[in-house]
């Protein structure tokens, strides 16, 4: 909806479209568990360097990123990642 948005105004270009809000890996995790009702996985919370080996290159200390040019541009329109994740969920894996 955002980049139809972008598309409609004419504002071509390179953005960040991403949700509001901010998380971690481990958050986005911890609330798929919670959407989804379950209690049988349970979740590790783990320091980047635990994965060192099979992702080798560095990483930065945040890989937040922000919509500057959208919102710039008055068509930043993106909701809240959790409602977005739960929306995403219930459309593509039909938890229940």
């Amino acid at each position: 909806k955002n980049m139809i948005l972008v598309i409609e105004n004419d504002l071509y270009g390179i953005y960040n479209s991403i949700c509001e809000g901010s998380c971690s890996r481990y958050d986005v995790a911890k609330e798929i568990l919670k959407i989804t009702k379950n209690t049988n996985t349970k979740l590790v919370k783990v320091k980047s360097s635990y994965f060192k080996k099979e992702y080798f290159a560095k990483r930065p200390a945040s890989e937040k990123l922000i919509p500057f040019k959208l919102k710039e541009r008055n068509v930043y329109i993106m909701r809240d990642w959790k409602t977005c994740l739960e929306e995403y969920l219930k459309n593509w894996n039909n938890y229940k």
